[in-house]
């Protein structure tokens, strides 16, 4: 019988952490009546990194959702900022349905914790017209 490394459980305990949260905050946005979808897929085609899409009358939020510990190594930084910023616009690109239709779009970090970097807080001010955060602990 093979044994699996901690890592292997690790990465595996991490995901399901992860997925929960996200289904969570799922919730969260459709009790404010949005319509959701959940890790971003969109009438069957996937993301591109974006862990979830919410949408209200004029409203789209890209929502990437961290379920973190602050006491962990873990750190949400401006690199995965600019990132998630050229996902959403890729995706935006594939769905011109967005842009046509006069949207107010805004990419939204969530964790469950603090775990913004300094450079993270930095790039957020300077470009705080479409990428903002939230923490909201997990209950």
């Amino acid at each position: 019988m093979k044994k699996k490394n901690k890592s292997t459980i690790n990465k595996k305990e991490n995901k399901e952490k992860g997925d929960l949260y996200e289904k969570f905050i799922s919730k969260h946005f459709k009790k404010q009546g949005y319509t959701i979808a959940e890790h971003g897929i969109d009438n069957g085609v996937k993301d591109n990194g974006i862990d979830i899409i919410a949408k209200k009358e004029k409203e789209i939020l890209f929502i990437q959702c961290k379920n973190w510990s602050a006491k962990s190594n873990n750190k949400v930084r401006d690199k995965e900022l600019k990132v998630t910023r050229q996902d959403v616009q890729d995706y935006m690109n594939k769905h011109p349905m967005y842009e046509m239709g006069d949207y107010n779009t805004k990419i939204i970090y969530i964790m469950s914790e603090n775990v913004l970097h300094g450079s993270a807080y930095h790039y957020i001010k300077e470009h705080n017209d479409k990428i903002k955060f939230q923490i909201i602990p997990m209950l």
